[in-house]
């Protein structure tokens, strides 16, 4: 059986219906002469690439007069290159190197290296850039490559870092610790809360933990210490020589219901709202009834809503 085109006649070795795909047409062939193909300005400019493109400004020495430029921001480009007639370039700027690159009409060629300041949003400072006649994309000045690009990364990184520790505190948990952890929510995988307490059975690397957790599927799970809270737990108090556990009480629970002055309601008439008194409601079941859901607002402030 041929496993191309499925017939039982024949195998794949002698398809014809894979020789005909595979044919290639014969015509004469003449040689001739390699000719330069020119590359063509884009007409459009740089309109084709705003959304990487940016404006900074160029000087040969610090503290020296800036030119603005446009920049071109190119992820596919190893180097970076400016023109030649943006600044006046001497030995004085060239780093007295140069390098090979590929890239500009598919040609091959050795371009000289200049050391400028350039200001920009993605980087600033001393920065090495390749001298180029032209670019085959008008309006801009310079290209950004990776090298400053990626070098640029690590700092803001560590920029990032720093404002991020400002406000950071070290947590270490211990096995047997009691924490809350973000966990999904049963029944909704997209949406999360602290759940628990959950017990720390032990300590994995610097910020890892393995938590009991025996109510869920999972009866263990690895957590980060950024998804875990420390639990704390609330000593019974004594009311009336009775000992009541804070979050469990025999006592009536007391509702204050807190009127602004001058609504003409009296406060013995005064009466909860369903919003408070029952639990969260779906949206649909919540607009049939809407202005029943904001009975405890004034009247100004339900006409506001319910415009």
């Amino acid at each position: 059986m041929c496993f191309y085109c499925k017939e039982r006649r024949h195998i794949l070795r002698s398809c014809p219906a894979l020789k005909n795909k595979n044919a290639k047409p014969v015509a004469l062939v003449s040689t001739q002469k390699a000719l330069a193909i020119p590359v063509v300005p884009e007409t459009d400019g740089c309109r084709n690439y705003s959304a990487f493109v940016m404006h900074g400004f160029v000087s040969l020495e610090d503290g020296g007069s800036k030119v603005p430029v446009s920049i071109l921001r190119d992820t596919g480009a190893s180097q970076s290159f400016i023109l030649d007639n943006v600044l006046p370039f001497c030995e004085k700027s060239s780093v007295g190197s140069s390098i090979p690159v590929v890239g500009f009409g598919m040609d091959g060629m050795v371009v000289p290296l200049h050391a400028v300041d350039l200001e920009s949003e993605l980087v600033s400072g001393r920065v090495t850039v390749g001298i180029r006649p032209c670019f085959p994309i008008e309006g801009v000045s310079l290209i950004l490559g990776n090298e400053l690009a990626m070098g640029n990364l690590a700092s803001a990184q560590s920029r990032m870092k720093d404002w991020f520790d400002r406000k950071a505190s070290s947590r270490n948990f211990s096995p047997g610790d009691k924490v809350l952890v973000l966990l999904p929510i049963p029944g909704s995988s997209l949406q999360a809360w602290y759940s628990g307490p959950y017990q720390v059975v032990k300590k994995v690397g610097e910020r890892d933990y393995v938590i009991g957790t025996p109510d869920r599927r999972r009866k263990t799970r690895l957590c980060h210490v950024n998804m875990m809270k420390q639990y704390h737990e609330q000593e019974p108090v004594e009311v009336d020589g009775e000992e009541l556990c804070p979050s469990v009480s025999s006592k009536p629970v007391l509702a204050a219901v807190v009127l602004p002055p001058d609504t003409g309601v009296d406060v013995g008439e005064a009466r909860l709202s369903v919003a408070v008194t029952q639990g969260k409601l779906c949206n649909s079941e919540a607009l049939e009834s809407l202005p029943l859901r904001l009975s405890h607002l004034i009247e100004c402030q339900r006409g506001d809503l319910l415009a």
